[in-house]
């Protein structure tokens, strides 16, 4: 299956290119957020998202081989040895991203049927929370409150109707201000749908460390970067930690992923409060210049993917050429060729779709019926040229015929089972098939690929 070698390579590829951006921006991050660039690592951590999302590597060695020849047009052309081991590397990822996924949908299922038993608070703290709200400049229904007897904290939850939930606790005023205006910013960050986001990614590259690393940092910096934006509303540094060192702090099996409260634990508050005496201490830089070293930083990023992509190109393409020459000195014999002038008596002609691989390397997966020839990939090859042709059987004891119709309408062909090659050399220059007939007496697929050159 030619789309096994698209998928597995497509993860393997993103997840580099992700990788390589985490690291190279969150070591220069850090001495940005030294240098007074505040929260700067929040949003870098945000774009690196991005990295693990979008496929950068995967069209751009494409265009790199298609465009350029750049790897010999060996591109994602599938040997044998390749596609078993793609085959096992897709079946042991999917295995291992259903398992994960499945573990954070039931986390998600179990908070949200806690929640449900959630009701309305007090009219006094209904009131408070809408001043709040409207300091803030947030809408009057943006933004819900209630109270649950399941929370032991409170929590900021849900995307489409976000609620901030608070236990059945007696508050002061003062402390309701502060759980207020915390998980009010956490809201206008967005906080909660970007952790989502990340966690999502966990179970897509749960083998890569780095996004493991990635999620931890992104909840690290998102409560640094809403303690710095909360802390002046509520009335200065001193009193906001204070405040938040009086409320209970027992998590009780929430995961911070689900949603966003005050703290995950007593080390991770004394760590926020050692970031905020940090933060205000240096010299606060401007926006715009933070504006500047991302676009700066972007620039270089993409020099390095770039390069990468290289590199990963010509690993493919060498490991492509070790396979086939492998491949080639195993085969006991070659196939014999015929050649007769065109499909026999009684065979149903049909047309088959073809899937470009490479700009001279293409691919096909066709379901033929038993009496069926299937043709497709029409091409431009020149004398003396040569088509390589790989088919493979479904079921492997079945017996087809593969191989080139040329420009005189006279085929050339092997016949074998499971899975034949042959190199047809061109005798003559035009425009020339590929067909695969079914003479087994059975349906049958073929997955092949063909390179010309």
């Amino acid at each position: 299956m030619i789309w096994t070698i698209k998928v597995v390579f497509c993860l393997l590829l993103t997840s580099l290119t992700g990788s390589i951006v985490f690291v190279f921006w969150s070591l220069l991050g850090e001495q940005l957020e030294k240098a007074g660039f505040v929260n700067i690592l929040y949003i870098l951590m945000k774009l690196v998202m991005l990295f693990f999302i979008i496929p950068i590597q995967y069209p751009v060695m494409s265009i790199l081989d298609n465009v350029y020849g750049r790897y010999k047009g060996d591109l994602f052309l599938h040997t044998q040895v390749i596609m078993t081991g793609c085959k096992i590397l897709l079946i042991i990822w999917a295995v291992g991203a259903c398992y994960i996924l499945c573990r954070q949908l039931l986390m998600l299922y179990r908070a949200r049927r806690m929640f449900r038993a959630s009701f309305s608070c007090e009219r006094d703290v209904e009131r408070q929370f809408c001043e709040v709200k409207h300091r803030m400049g947030i809408g009057k229904n943006a933004v819900g409150l209630a109270r649950c007897y399941q929370t032991p904290v409170a929590i900021l939850w849900g995307i489409r109707k976000p609620t901030v939930i608070l236990p059945v606790e007696t508050y002061t005023q003062e402390e309701l201000e502060v759980i207020f205006i915390h998980e009010l910013m956490h809201y206008k960050h967005k906080d909660i749908l970007w952790r989502r986001i990340a966690t999502a990614l966990t179970a897509v590259y749960f083998f890569n460390p780095f996004v493991w690393k990635m999620h931890k940092y992104l909840r690290k910096w998102s409560e640094h970067a809403c303690d710095f934006e909360a802390n002046e509303i509520a009335g200065g540094m001193k009193h906001y930690f204070n405040t938040i060192m009086k409320i209970q702090i027992n998590m009780r099996g929430i995961q911070p992923y689900c949603a966003v409260t005050l703290t995950e634990n007593e080390n991770e508050l004394v760590e926020r409060v050692r970031r905020m005496k940090i933060q205000n201490e240096i010299k606060k830089r401007s926006a715009w210049k933070a504006g500047v070293i991302c676009a700066v930083m972007l620039s270089a990023s993409t020099v390095t993917v770039f390069a990468s992509a290289e590199g990963a190109g010509r690993a493919y393409h060498g490991m492509y050429r070790a396979t086939v020459v492998s491949e080639e000195v195993e085969m006991p014999e070659a196939l014999p060729v015929y050649e007769d002038d065109g499909r026999a008596e009684g065979i149903i002609e049909e047309v088959g779709e073809v899937e470009v691989l490479t700009e001279r390397g293409l691919g096909f997966i066709w379901t033929i019926e038993k009496g069926v020839q299937k043709t497709g990939g029409e091409f431009s090859a020149k004398s003396a040229g040569e088509i390589i042709l790989t088919v493979i059987i479904s079921p492997t004891n079945k017996t087809v015929r593969a191989g080139i119709v040329k420009p005189d309408g006279k085929r050339q062909y092997v016949i074998g089972s499971g899975t034949i090659s042959n190199t047809f050399t061109l005798s003559q220059s035009g425009t020339y098939e590929i067909f695969v007939e079914n003479t087994s007496g059975a349906r049958v697929t073929v997955e092949g690929s063909y390179f010309v050159r």
